[in-house]
């Protein structure tokens, strides 16, 4: 299973985003507040809520749209998801 790590433009410094495959299906999803001396990571959110095993996720921040998504595709059971 592999997970995805990125720095987005999300607050001044910009947050770090992590996205990690659940044994239990989806993803589960933190970011540390860079903006916060004590650093604290938030989560974990589940994304992508698939019953399915998630075997690998990859992660990027996107200006298609709103300006600053993430967007993530995932590698269940042989096919991918977005």
């Amino acid at each position: 299973m592999g997970g995805f790590f990125v720095q987005s433009s999300h607050g001044e410094k910009g947050n770090f985003e992590v996205v990690v495959p659940r044994s239990g299906g989806g993803l589960a999803h933190w970011w540390r507040d860079n903006d916060d001396p004590d650093r604290p990571w938030r989560g974990p959110t589940l994304m992508f809520g698939s019953t399915q095993d998630v075997d690998a996720a990859a992660l990027i921040q996107s200006n298609f749209g709103t300006v600053g998504n993430l967007e993530v595709v995932v590698n269940a059971r042989g096919s991918l998801y977005h």
